[in-house]
């Protein structure tokens, strides 16, 4: 049995000019899991962060939320709910 992930990154690309920041990135995420993104400084963790917070939109590739792509998310009530359910949580690294 297959389930949907709750968010996934698929062959997700972005290019910053001539930087290759992310190259065909795919991530899945389902309901009830936690998932770390964890790497090297410069690794691109930021920049998929931003992506999925719809803060830059990807080069190549798409997110999707329940299975939609968040690109045909915008004005609508889904994009209210994928605001809600996809938040970051910032390392604290004195706590």
């Amino acid at each position: 049995m297959t389930h949907t992930p709750l968010l996934a990154l698929e062959r997700v690309g972005k290019r910053f000019g001539p930087l290759q920041a992310l190259d065909d990135v795919s991530i899945e995420l389902f309901a009830g899991r936690a998932l770390a993104l964890v790497g090297e400084s410069g690794s691109g963790k930021t920049t998929c962060a931003r992506i999925l917070m719809l803060q830059h939109q990807p080069s190549a590739g798409r997110v999707l939320f329940r299975g939609r792509d968040v690109a045909a998310l915008h004005g609508t009530a889904e994009l209210l709910a994928y605001r809600r359910a996809v938040q970051m949580v910032f390392q604290d690294p004195f706590g």
